[in-house]
């Protein structure tokens, strides 16, 4: 929860500040401000990813350890920080966009509640895939399926 927070607020600070207005006054473009938000937290996040990774592969014996790296990866860093930054862009006051962009962080939990993975339409998990909470929890649903039947 702290990181989807500490992005938003970060992120909708510097809009609130308009600091990136400054930063383009100086001739730096947009993507480079979105890179760099995105290349900074990337870094801030590959220990947890490291870290997740150790302890997943000791836990999950018949996996390899560069999927799960690649598993952590994409759900922890790529996700949250692309959804912290989607929710940070329709934001202009930071506490308001950290508030919303929680409760909507929140929801991805309950769409796992609303569709079972193994019993739901493709279409609809499918859809509900692209909530960061949700695909991390039928990712490591899936997971552990696979590690149960040996695979």
């Amino acid at each position: 929860m702290y990181p989807v927070a500490a992005i938003i607020r970060a992120i909708t600070l510097e809009k609130e500040g308009r600091q990136k207005d400054l930063m383009k006054m100086m001739s730096v473009t947009e993507s480079d401000i979105g890179w760099s938000w995105f290349i900074s937290y990337l870094v801030f996040y590959m220990i947890t990813v490291i870290t997740a990774t150790a302890c997943t592969s000791s836990l999950y014996s018949n996996s390899s350890i560069g999927v799960l790296f690649f598993f952590w990866l994409l759900t922890i860093i790529s996700a949250v920080i692309i959804f912290g930054m989607l929710i940070s862009s329709f934001m202009t006051k930071s506490t308001r966009a950290t508030m919303i962009g929680l409760l909507l962080f929140l929801v991805g939990f309950f769409f796992t509640i609303a569709a079972d993975f193994e019993t739901g339409q493709s279409g609809i998990i499918g859809w509900l895939s692209l909530h960061p909470l949700t695909a991390f929890s039928y990712g490591i649903y899936e997971i552990g399926r696979l590690e149960d039947a040996g695979v």
